[in-house]
């Protein structure tokens, strides 16, 4: 069989690395051994704590940055080379903020994702859905969304361009719900990163983790990811406190899976003590894996 020709080779190992990365953050960031130990398990072996999972992810994604294909199609997307590096630099900023590594963080950021670059998408299908429609979709509402992103949107009608609800009557007849309608199909894309999250963590690590974020003001930051929504800047002079960036997180990235681990590394979690910090390692993983 021949050899594949240079520029798809690259194209292969550029997917490899870049979602094997994405796999091990996910690990990380999303399924834990008890309520307060995160990480997971490659290929049946021995459980990975978070903060080690996490330095993998960054093996991967280091390795997707030295074999960048000269351009990518995802979906209706093509991305540019210089755009492929700087998601994966944004990328790459995301795990080194959840590890705490705020300096590293910091770099990376300055060298992720700019205004203008379109977003990197989960894409999905009619065989491959979007779990959030099926579990707080228009097809069958399991779970509905937090009261307060109906009062974001009672206090400015304008945040629907990035928390569009939906009202849903309960079973009483009465009360009323809300649940999410950013994912209104059973193949709607979920944004993975973009360059309105760069921008916060940018905002973020110059605001309260005192890193050098080359200059730029994390008030202008912030204001600039607003107003590419429609939404008003905040007055000059607002002062960009963990509360301020919390609520701008909590706006932008809605329904993309981000609270969880900010709540986690705010020390913000809202349930009781000894309650699950992360999905836990399936049963069936648990029963066939003897490492765990």
């Amino acid at each position: 069989m021949p050899d594949a020709p240079a520029d798809l080779a690259t194209e292969g190992r550029f997917i490899g690395y870049f979602y094997g990365g994405v796999a091990r953050y996910f690990w990380a960031t999303y399924f834990g051994l008890n309520p307060e130990q995160g990480g997971g398990v490659i290929d049946a072996g021995p459980f990975i704590p978070s903060d080690q999972m996490y330095d993998l992810a960054l093996e991967k994604l280091n390795a997707a940055l030295q074999n960048l294909p000269q351009e990518l199609q995802i979906g209706g997307t093509t991305f540019s080379q210089d755009q492929l590096r700087r998601v994966v630099n944004s990328v790459i900023a995301r795990v080194y903020l959840f590890k705490g590594d705020y300096a590293a963080a910091a770099q990376a950021a300055l060298n992720g994702m700019q205004p203008g670059d379109p977003p990197f998408l989960a894409l999905f299908s009619i065989e491959a859905p979007n779990d959030f429609y099926f579990g707080a979709g228009r097809g069958r509402t399991q779970f509905v969304a937090d009261w307060r992103f109906a009062q974001y949107l009672e206090a400015d009608s304008k945040e629907e361009a990035r928390i569009p609800l939906r009202t849903i009557l309960g079973n009483d007849g009465v009360t009323i719900y809300y649940g999410q309608d950013k994912y209104p199909e059973q193949g709607s894309p979920i944004p993975f990163m973009t360059w309105q999250e760069n921008h916060l963590m940018l905002a973020e690590l110059g605001a309260l983790r005192g890193q050098n974020i080359g200059g730029a003001d994390p008030l202008a930051l912030i204001n600039e990811v607003r107003t590419s929504h429609g939404l008003d800047p905040y007055p000059d002079g607002t002062a960009v406190t963990e509360d301020l960036i919390l609520e701008e997180r909590d706006k932008e990235l809605f329904a993309q899976g981000i609270r969880l681990p900010d709540q986690r590394r705010f020390d913000r979690w809202h349930l009781p003590a000894g309650t699950w910090k992360y999905l836990p390692i399936t049963q069936n993983e648990r029963n066939a894996n003897p490492n765990l």
